[in-house]
């Protein structure tokens, strides 16, 4: 019987999974030993890196454009940004094999750090990519391995581009649904998110769709110039309402996508008043239309000093004639409410999206 102990130099990336085909074979290099030599060579690989933070050898500072060598690796990579910073990856094979590099970042507003490099960055989320995009205070642990890097942590906030939160203040990291433009350049995770994961046409829409009307289309993103620039929504003043997704009970919206403006109303409706004593009903001729719950005494007039004119009023499902005043809100208790829009208790909020 043979004994393996694993390899605390080469990490498996993936685990063999039997096929059906597979015929039976043991030993060092059999198909059945496969999958468990895999596994501790994970686990070997581990536990030769377990406490590497306690053993970080130095910090290093890095204000502008830079290279990410071996001379980097196993200290505190601290990056600074103001504005747009590139700072580029040796090859792999450069660094002792299973290296640590870890990078944290400190970004004015808008401002972004890039880590390019001329190989695979393997990320557990994204797959394999040519570059990673941070933001202000966020935390990369990269290991280096024969020719690629790998991901051994990252920020969350790495992967939540495009997510919304509601707060009383400005977010790290976060945009205001203001109806404004940003930059490609500056905020790369929240472009890559609109351009990859929203239906132009649908959630996204051109810059003269956009300004077709002062409502429709601006609770959408738009393209921007087509090139450096994307448009935020712009919700402002406006509540959120689930998508209806063909339930039936929202059939008034005109964009039904996310982002599809839809106006106030009321529904249809009539109104039971009581009557008014002081008021002569004679003045005020009501007929009693088909409507059983309709009666022959006018419900009371709220009778307005200002204004004037001749009304039309419902009652029951009976027009009413009348030159009575006007008002031009309702009366709660005996106070008048007038606004330009029909209005729910609310607290104000900013809406944010994350980048």
């Amino acid at each position: 019987m043979g004994i393996y102990v694993g390899d605390p130099v080469n990490y498996p990336a993936n685990i063999y999974q039997f096929d059906e085909t597979d015929v039976v074979q043991g030993g060092p290099n059999g198909i059945d030993n496969k999958p468990l030599k895999e596994l501790a060579d994970r686990t070997e690989w581990l536990r030769a890196n377990m406490g590497i933070f306690d053993r970080l050898k130095d910090e290093a500072l890095i204000t502008g454009n830079a290279g990410i060598d071996a001379n980097n690796a196993g200290k505190l990579n601290v990056a600074y940004a103001n504005g747009i910073v590139n700072l580029t990856l040796d090859n792999a094979s450069n660094f002792d094999h299973g290296a640590i590099i870890p990078i944290t970042s400190h970004c004015t507003n808008g401002s972004v750090i890039n880590i390019n490099t001329p190989q695979p960055i393997t990320d557990p989320v994204d797959g394999d990519l040519s570059v990673i995009h941070m933001h202000h205070k966020e935390h990369l642990v990269l290991v280096a391995l024969t020719n690629y890097f790998r991901v051994m942590y990252a920020s969350p906030s790495m992967y939540t581009a495009g997510e919304e939160v509601k707060a009383r203040e400005v977010l790290r990291n976060t945009l205001v649904y203001d109806g404004s433009l940003f930059d490609r350049a500056r905020h790369p995770r929240l472009a890559k998110w609109v351009l990859e994961k929203l239906t132009f046409g649908e959630e996204l829409v051109s810059e003269a769709m956009w300004f077709s009307d002062p409502t429709r289309y601006r609770g959408c993103f738009t393209v921007g110039n087509g090139s450096t620039t994307l448009r935020l929504p712009d919700e402002r003043g406006m509540g959120d309402r689930m998508l209806d997704l063909g339930r039936g009970i929202d059939i008034s919206r005109f964009h039904p996508y996310a982002g599809g403006y839809e106006a106030d109303a009321l529904q249809t409706h009539y109104h039971y008043v009581l009557a008014k004593a002081g008021v002569n009903h004679n003045d005020f001729p009501v007929s009693r239309g088909s409507d059983p719950k309709s009666t022959n005494t006018l419900a009371e007039w709220w009778n307005k000093t200002s204004g004037g004119g001749k009304e039309s009023y419902s009652l029951d499902g009976t027009n009413v004639s009348a030159n009575a005043g006007k008002s031009s809100g309702v009366i709660v208790n005996g106070t008048e409410r007038v606004s330009t829009e029909t209005i729910m208790k609310n607290i104000g909020k900013l809406n944010l999206v994350k980048f």
